[in-house]
Order: structure tokens, then C-alpha cells, then sequence
């Protein structure tokens, strides 16, 4: 694993939590509205009773879930990424990686709150993760 796929984890982890975010919205839209009446003639012999909204509401139920699971692995996931960052010797490395890969913040947004060009911020990167890759891991570093 590199140390740009270590650093990544929590990020992807996040839009993870993120994308079931939206859909447990969508699913508790879904659980709200008034579902038509349905007039068809025909009739079943094993016809599901239940209103439409209960299905929504177990799928509720368990993406609720899985998110406080995702949340609680990405807490860790930042405690053990942050441990990792904190060993490299530059503080203004740190800082960008920090900002990056745990506060989730784009390189435009990281060369304006550290009052550098975007370019100058890319190559404070580049050298943050060659010198991360350098600094020998700790035991939690490959958490995955």
C-alpha cells in the first residue's frame, strides 16, 4: 500500500458514510409519502399485507447502522492516520496532510488557509508523501 492509499482512507471512508448518507434521506422520504391505492381487480392469494412504508423503514433501521459502524471505523481510522502523520519532521508537511487526508479539504482550499500558491502547496505534498513513505510505520499503520 502506498502512502498516498494510506492517506486516503478516511477520505474514502467518508464518502462512503457520505453516499449512504443521501440514501438513507431518500429512503425516509420514501417512508413519509402516501402510497396510491391500488383498484386492480385481481386478487392474490399470498398478498403482502404490510403497508409500503414498512420496508423502507427496515431499511432504515439498518443503514442507520451501518453508518454509526462507518463512523465509529473512520474515529479510528483518523486516531491511527493522524498518529502516522504527527512522525514526519516538517510541521508545515504535516499540516497539509492533515488538512488533505483528515480534514478532507481540497488543494485550493489548503494553499488559501495556509496562505501559499497552489502550486508551491502541490509541492509541499508531493514531499509530504515521499517523506511519509520514508518514516518507518508504526504497528497500525496498514489498518485497511
Amino acid at each position: 500500500m502506498t502512502a498516498k492509499e494510506y492517506l486516503s482512507q478516511p477520505l474514502d471512508l467518508n464518502r462512503q458514510i457520505n453516499k449512504k448518507m443521501k440514501l438513507l434521506e431518500s429512503y425516509k422520504a420514501l417512508a413519509g409519502s402516501i402510497s396510491s391505492p391500488k383498484f386492480d381487480e385481481k386478487v392474490q392469494g399470498t398478498r403482502n399485507v404490510d403497508p409500503p412504508f414498512v420496508q423502507y423503514l427496515t431499511k432504515i433501521e439498518g443503514l442507520e447502522t451501518e453508518i454509526a459502524a462507518d463512523r465509529e471505523r473512520l474515529s479510528k481510522l483518523v486516531l491511527a492516520v493522524d498518529e502516522q502523520i504527527s512522525r514526519l519532521d516538517s510541521e508545515t508537511e504535516q499540516l497539509v496532510l492533515r488538512y488533505r487526508y483528515l480534514l478532507f479539504m481540497n488543494m485550493q482550499q489548503i494553499s488559501e488557509r495556509l496562505s501559499y500558491s497552489k502550486r508551491w502547496t502541490r509541492q509541499i505534498h508531493a514531499a509530504a508523501l515521499m517523506n511519509f513513505e520514508s518514516v518507518p510505520p508504526t504497528s497500525s499503520r496498514f489498518l485497511c
